[in-house]
């Protein structure tokens, strides 16, 4: 008889450890059920769920689950540990896995299967307006300020910061193709660099000062509305952009302004051809130098002995048709192109040396006269 009872204790273990160990609180509403898993355990074994149960008026007063945990072996057992996973489940119609803890504290939410320490995903839901992906508040309850990521399109994620964005210790802020803009913020950046590619920086009421750092504009465009753009030791290098100015200041101490296929324009002038500044007041320097690509654009072909002068009469005949001297424009074609320095320094040197030549040509003439009155005075 002992043998018997002690044969059906055994069975009845064995049973017990094959199947689930179910745990369910006493009363007349429960409030969860946990369920464990009893027996060998491999990778992608339930250890155990905790589901959080009530009485539903819409499934005949039977007890449904509202939100679960779900403890589940996702790393290689060994001898004495089981690395495990748990998942949070919520749902407003049915249970969806909310929140993430992988046995390599990986944190994912909305996700299941996070790649870094805390993965935060969300969808464009089609019809829903604006969804925000992550925010951080602070401040003061009447003042407050936030951080939030967010979408408000199926091809949009955005990022708004209401306060201070401060990058220091050499960092550096990338902007491939999208925009940067401070509304009411600062932004501050100590040993690194701001890069924008083909995007835009806009900045209203705020200020932009680089000390030993550089401004690099390759497609997109810089505008000041009433603010002042100061760099120390810094440069800006604008390709293929535009720098506009209303009624702000560029401050340059000891740094340079330097002009790719962009314009400079100061004051309300027309643009006159493919010019990079564009002054209406003048420019008052004390010294300029202009540079020549080469030696053609030099005029002291005048002087070459196979240089055909042109005789005093045609300069007659081109003076009294046109008003002005051959080889030199018009007053009105100044005024409508301007005047090229190097050009016109060019011409003028051209006038000057056939000039020359015809002063030199009258003298060797006017030799000639004299010698011949001389010989007719001592007949």
């Amino acid at each position: 008889m002992k043998k018997i009872i002690a044969l059906c204790i055994l069975v009845s273990a064995l049973a017990w450890m094959a199947s689930p160990l179910q745990a369910q609180s006493t009363g007349k509403e429960p409030e969860y059920r946990f369920v464990k898993t009893v027996g060998e355990a491999t990778q992608g074994s339930i250890l155990g769920i905790i589901s959080f149960q009530g009485r539903s008026l819409l499934l005949n007063k039977t007890f449904a689950e509202g939100a679960a945990i779900r403890a589940v072996v996702t790393g290689n057992p060994t001898s004495g540990f089981l690395p495990t996973s748990l998942y949070f489940s919520t749902g407003t119609d049915q249970l969806r896995d909310r929140l993430a803890i992988t046995e390599a504290g990986l944190i994912g939410i909305n996700t299941t299967q996070p790649a870094a320490r805390l993965a935060l995903q969300h969808f464009y839901e089609p019809g829903a307006q604006v969804q925000a992906l992550f925010q951080l508040e602070g401040g003061t309850a009447l003042a407050p300020r936030y951080f939030r990521v967010y979408n408000e399109g199926p091809n949009t994620l955005k990022a708004l910061l209401e306060g201070d964005l401060t990058i220091s210790q050499g960092g550096d802020l990338t902007i491939a193709q999208g925009d940067a803009r401070l509304l009411k913020g600062q932004l501050n950046v100590q040993e690194g660099d701001a890069n924008l590619e083909q995007g835009d920086l806009l900045i209203k009421k705020g200020r932009v000062e680089l000390h030993e750092g550089d401004v690099l504009v390759g497609k997109g465009r810089v505008e000041l509305a009433e603010n002042d753009l100061i760099l120390n030791n810094g440069q800006i290098l604008i390709k293929t952009g535009d720098l506009q100015l209303n009624q702000g200041q560029v401050d340059l101490e000891k740094g340079n302004l330097l002009l790719r296929e962009g314009q400079l324009i100061l004051g309300a002038v027309p643009v006159l051809g493919d010019y990079s500044i564009l002054a209406e007041r003048g420019i008052m320097t004390e010294k300029i130098k202009v540079a020549l690509k080469s030696t053609a654009d030099w005029s002291d072909d005048v002087l070459a002995p196979d240089y055909e002068l042109p005789s005093l009469e045609y300069v007659e005949e081109h003076i009294c048709e046109k008003g002005h001297l051959p080889g030199l424009p018009s007053a009105e074609d100044l005024v409508h192109s301007g005047i090229d320095l190097a050009k016109m320094d060019a011409a003028l040197l051209k006038k000057i040396e056939e000039l020359t030549l015809y002063v030199i040509g009258l003298q060797a003439q006017n030799i000639y006269l004299q010698n011949q009155i001389n010989q007719l005075l001592e007949k």
